[in-house]
């Protein structure tokens, strides 16, 4: 609909000046509940104006009349209206126990007029619109301002926005809110918990959303801003995870809420009012009915009211400064500052003894306690006496008692405490998100014009901010006899670029970005605000940058006083330095409140690309893990190291590099990094240890794709990621007799080792470290299961998709290691002389597609990894195992292009099967595929189906699921748990599981495919529970029983790790009802049925599992021992295949 002139309209008093205008005519633009007709405004009363006329619409309802029934409720929808409505005149006031804030002959008393003339009524929640520009394609920024007075007074039609819109090119709304009891008093419903006054905010900036663009303004260039109370307001709303969405950028004057705030269901202030006002008691609905009866004004007193933490629309939290010091706030562009005299005058005449001859240094110890009340009321828990003394000693000089200095002293710390160190705080939360942009002021010009009356030492005094902000100083000065306060040029200069740097920030984040600005102004450039700089501007006159506004008072009030009040706190800037054996590091916070869904723990710390290994380069390349050389001062670690240099696998669908994508880091052979990630940084939390070593092949992948600060902010845990060396450089085969190969398996004993001498300075228990790892991890995990180096490096295993029923080679078979320099045109004449030419060829030359075999050296491996299973020949350590239940279900089929939906021929079957069958015959030297062909067919293949495609396909792939994945992790399974426990040793405890649900973000894939090889990564790292609003990038939704899944598995690998059994919750951050999980036995063999509704069975596909580990070992010429402990003997070598390794590669691992 479009707009059209309206009829001329009397607007009212803009300000005292408003009956001095001339009204132009009027203008309709429609709404959603209706169309209003607003006043077009000439600005020829304000100097230097940038439009000749603004369009005002005053008085539009945003909700309904919170009356009757709906007091203390969510604030509902307006009923809508036919025809125009008249939107001339403001709405009226919100009750409020004092009628008028300023005092007579002030100049915001003279300012106030629409204020003094106006009538309250609980029907009170209207908005104003100024715009310069109603088309709807103008797209202009948007401000929506929240007024002061402590939540408890003041209302939108005090605030002259005419003048700011007309002298920049932004739209501003100013909005009522229900105030006081009206607004905070805390209920037992479930909808509100007693934030209503937030819920208004709120809901008119869904209205601002829905009919914004009608007045010229953009939606998704929204500003909220405030002071004082209003300040506070926004603050709130920065906090509460309600609100996303329906603001860009917030703006705090003088004003965070780091005031008291009270806890869902503590109902008592309530009960209090309400027995004061006799109403019965005994029934709390009752109660409620009784005080919504009575009238508004009976229910309005001078107390602060006090925000509900933990229900509907603030987090759940102690406190609000909880809130803030865990950073739980929503990531969006934040300015905000204060004055730098704020107790200096208004608010100092709350204390008489403050005088112009200066505070009695006596007086000044006797008031403080009292004085100290915001501080009781931010901390219920702690006691006030506590800091009485570290205050004094904080702010007073103890040999002097000048009454000047005193009273000097004691509007500072005032002003710090009350305002500063608070801005300082949510500063600090908010630029804790990367992409948040900060900036931070203090306000230091001294408006002496207009309060003569002020004493010399006051400074910029709370509430001066508001005559810049407004563009006082440029209204004309032949306006009228009742302006009767003037401003210097210096003053209108600085209401111009305080103008100026808070709309360039509402229209591009930047205060110094004059993008699309209406004006340009020659400002100074305002640094952007990190928590590391903490840079700030001087907004005077002349005004300058800074850093660190009054560190020490800051640090005081932010970590001394706090701790002294009973809470935990650890300290800005130095809170991530952690020392380790080769030097301290300091890592960075991960803030999950906009990231993760239901997260226990506000923050994590991760610290990354730690070395624990010198780079493996010249002559190290081919040599065991050396110690990192040290380092003095402190490391930076918030960054990954590189990844080892690897082939780029092309993965089937953009979800896998979206959620588990490497992140663009680049590859080294310096690339020995790993990473930690906790909740907890004391040394004396004794947290279990999860480290995860990555799958790939071991030709590709790195620690760095894991997003393991999601099941650390979900669970009670620390996590390790690590890098090892990858293909050629870290598997080839030498004839060095300290590491003949498997550097990628020293790589992670080194990693194991510097976690034991490191991590309980990270948090972590180094008597409980568990190792798991998924596909070539998994593989890892089993080797190290298997390994005596390895014994005593950890104590719990857990091995997804993979378990190492891998081709081995003898040491000293180097027949791949020559083949390989032969291709680069090494001589292998010399050993010598053929490794001396390897390493000084550059990492890319390695390159190569091919397979790695485990050498059985004598020390990290004994023997061939099936002996050691037949034989037992293992660790001792509690073992989780188990797969997908189709792991060659798509991601490791894409080589056998005869799968599709249509199935496969029976000729395709049999001409295909001998490749993967070649795979298991080279597990047994000697062996020949054809001794196993025929039997493998004859098991897997009923007669009587043969020929059907379908069928076909779906045992061709069960057969490569079963060879490769179930079978060998079953066999680990007996091997593990048929250990025989000694006097001293428990016997192991062993966990089997089959994950059979495929998630919903997988309808890309066919639908005969099944839980495919990898989907286990997105419910074990969290991913169902990625918040919906993190951002444009991520696209894919889960159900909630798929979030549920997650955080079970989460809960039963956590559990494991921590207890050694996924069913024992005990030092578990939240409980979760799970099916209990059976223990495998070797005569049970129980296993989970891991689904959004698990269960227990036993004996997984039993005939295909004895085929594997018992009929095709015997027919390949294998004694396979029984299920008793034994400790084996080592079996004689042979060479191996390298077509068997590159099948490997293609066909099995991902």
């Amino acid at each position: 609909m479009g707009r059209r002139a309206g009829k001329t309209s009397g607007v009212g008093d803009v300000v005292v000046l408003a009956a001095l205008l001339g009204l132009a005519g009027g203008v309709v633009v429609p709404t959603t509940y209706g169309e209003v007709n607003g006043v077009e405004l000439p600005t020829s009363f304000i100097g230097g104006a940038v439009f000749d006329r603004i369009y005002t619409f005053k008085g539009i309802p945003y909700a309904a009349p919170p009356v009757g029934d709906l007091r203390w409720r969510p604030p509902q929808d307006p009923a809508g209206w036919t025809g125009v409505r008249d939107a001339a005149q403001f709405g009226a006031r919100c009750p409020q126990v004092v009628e008028m804030p300023f005092p007579p002959g002030s100049p915001l008393y003279e300012l106030s007029g629409p204020f003094r003339s106006n009538s309250s009524s609980e029907d009170c929640l209207f908005l104003n619109v100024y715009t310069p520009n109603v088309a709807s394609t103008a797209d202009l920024p948007v401000m929506v301002w929240l007024h002061g007075g402590g939540l408890a007074i003041g209302s939108a039609d005090t605030y002259p926005a005419e003048i700011p819109t007309s002298l920049n090119n932004v739209v501003m709304v100013t909005i009522n809110y229900r105030l006081g009891n009206l607004g905070f008093l805390p209920t037992r419903d479930a909808e509100t918990d007693g934030n209503v006054a937030l819920m208004d905010m709120a809901k008119a900036l869904q209205w601002v959303q829905a009919n914004i663009r009608n007045f010229g303004g953009d939606p998704d260039r929204v500003t909220i801003f405030g002071q004082s109370g209003g300040a506070w307001g926004v603050s709130l709303l920065v906090m509460s995870p309600e609100t996303r969405g329906l603001y860009r950028r917030a703006i705090s004057q003088s004003g965070v809420a780091g005031l008291g705030a009270s806890r869902r269901g503590d109902t008592a202030k309530t009960e209090n009012l309400a027995a004061s006002l006799n109403c019965p008691m005994d029934s709390f609905d009752d109660m409620m009915s009784c005080l919504r009866s009575k009238p508004a004004h009976d229910l309005l007193e001078l107390d602060a009211p006090v925000p509900i933490v933990g229900g509907s629309f603030l987090p759940d939290a102690d406190d609000l400064w909880d809130i803030m010091y865990k950073k739980q706030v929503n990531e969006v562009d934040y300015l905000l500052g204060t004055m730098d005299g704020e107790f200096s005058y208004g608010l100092l005449a709350a204390v008489p003894q403050v005088t112009a001859d200066g505070l009695d240094r006596t007086v000044f110890e006797e008031i403080l306690p009292a004085q100290l009340n915001f501080i009781a009321a931010q901390f219920p828990d702690g006691n006030v006496d506590n800091i009485v003394q570290p205050v004094i000693d904080q702010y007073m000089n103890p040999d002097s008692d000048d009454p000047i200095y005193t009273r000097d002293r004691f509007i500072q710390l005032m002003t710090d405490y009350r305002f500063t160190a608070t801005t300082v705080l949510m500063a600090q939360a908010v630029a804790a998100h990367d992409t948040a942009r900060v900036y931070q002021y203090e306000f230091q010009h001294h408006t002496t014009s207009v309060s003569p009356e002020r004493p010399p030492y006051a400074k910029a005094d709370h509430g001066d901010d508001l005559f810049y902000m407004f563009g006082i100083p440029l209204l004309r000065d032949d306006t009228g006899a009742s302006w009767k306060y003037s401003f210097t040029q210096e003053e209108r200069d600085l209401s111009l670029d305080m103008m100026a740097y808070w709309v360039n920030f509402a229209a591009n984040g930047d205060p110094s970005d004059f993008t699309g600005a209406a004006r340009m102004r020659d400002l100074v450039t305002w640094p952007r605000y990190m928590t590391s700089s903490q840079s700030y501007l001087k907004l005077d006159v002349t005004s300058s940058a800074d850093v660190k506004i009054r560190e020490s008072n800051m640090k005081f009030w932010n970590e001394e006083v706090p701790r002294l009040m009973g809470k935990d706190v650890i300290a800005v800037g130095d809170d991530f330095v952690v020392s380790t054996t080769h030097g301290d590091v300091r890592g960075s916070e991960f803030l999950t409140s906009s990231v993760v869904g239901n997260a226990l723990f506000d923050r994590v710390f991760t610290f990354k690309g730690i070395p624990y290994a010198a780079p493996p380069v010249g002559d190290l390349r081919w040599r065991p893990p050396q110690d990192p050389a040290g380092w003095t001062g402190v490391r930076d670690v918030t960054e990954f190291g590189a990844r080892c240099p690897q082939v780029e696998y092309p993965l089937p669908h953009p979800i896998y590099g979206e959620v588990l994508g490497s992140g663009g880091i680049a590859s080294s052979e310096d690339c020995l990094f790993l990473n930690v990630y906790t909740p907890n940084v004391s040394d004396t939390a004794n947290l279990p240890v999860m480290v995860w070593i990555h799958g790939g092949a071991w030709y590709f992948g790195s620690s760095s794709t894991y997003p393991a600060e999601i099941p650390t902010s979900l669970n009670n845990v620390v996590m390790v990621t690590i890098n090892y060396r990858l293909g050629n450089l870290g598997f080839l085969p030498t004839l060095d007799d300290d590491a003949p190969g498997n550097f990628g398996l020293l790589d992670a004993i080194k990693a194991l080792e510097w976690v034991q001498s490191n991590i309980q300075n990270f948090g972590g228990d180094p008597d409980r470290v568990t190792i798991f790892g998924e596909s070539a991890g998994g593989w890892s995990v089993s080797l190290l299961v298997m390994s005596p180096m390895a014994t005593g490096l950890f104590h719990r295993a857990i091995s997804q998709s993979g378990v190492a029923g891998v081709p081995v080679a003898q040491k000293g078979d180097i027949t791949l290691t020559q083949n390989l320099a032969l291709s680069l045109n090494c001589s292998t004449d010399s050993y010598d002389d053929m490794m001396s030419c390897l390493r000084g060829l550059p990492s890319e030359d390695f390159l190569t597609l091919m397979a790695w075999p485990v050498v059985i050296d004598g020390r990290f491996l004994l023997q061939s990894p099936w002996d050691l299973m037949n034989h037992k020949f293992i660790n001792r350590v509690d073992y989780l195992l188990g797969t997908n239940n189709d792991e060659f279900g798509l991601l490791l089929s894409v080589d056998f292009p005869f799968i599709d939906a249509d199935g496969m021929t029976r000729a395709e079957f049999e001409t295909n099967l001998p490749i993967p069958l070649q795979t298991i015959a080279d597990q047994y030297w000697g062996g020949s595929v054809n001794t196993i062909l025929q039997p493998v067919i004859d098991q897997y293949l009923d007669p009587a189906m043969a020929d059907d495609p379908i069928y076909l396909r779906d045992q061709f792939q069960q057969l490569l699921m079963d060879a490769f994945y179930a079978a060998p992790t079953v066999m680990m399974a007996k091997a593990e748990s048929g250990m025989l426990a000694v006097a001293w040793e428990a016997s192991s405890r062993v966990y089997q599981y089959e994950l059979q649900h495929s998630a919903s973000v997988f309808s890309f894939r066919p639908p005969y495919v099944g839980v495919d090889h990898g989907d286990d990564l997105f419910f074990l790292f969290g991913i169902p529970l990625l918040c919906d609003d993190k951002g444009s990038y991520w696209k894919y939704s889960f159900t909630q029983e798929e979030r549920d899944l997650s955080l079970d598995m989460m809960a039963y690998w956590v559990n494991f790790a921590t207890n050694g059994d996924p069913n024992d919750s005990t030092g578990a951050a939240r409980m979760r009802d799970m099916v209990n999980w059976p223990r495998f036995m070797t005569s049970s063999q129980s296993y989970l049925k891991l689904d959004v509704t698990s269960s227990a069975d036993v004996k997984l596909r039993e005939s295909n599992m004895k085929f594997w580990n018992e009929e095709v070992p015997r027919l390949m010429g294998k004694h396979v021992h029984s299920n008793r402990a034994s400790h084996g003997t080592r079996e004689t070598s042979c060479s191996l295949s390298v077509l068997a390794f590159t099948f490997l590669v293609f066909y099995l691992l991902a």
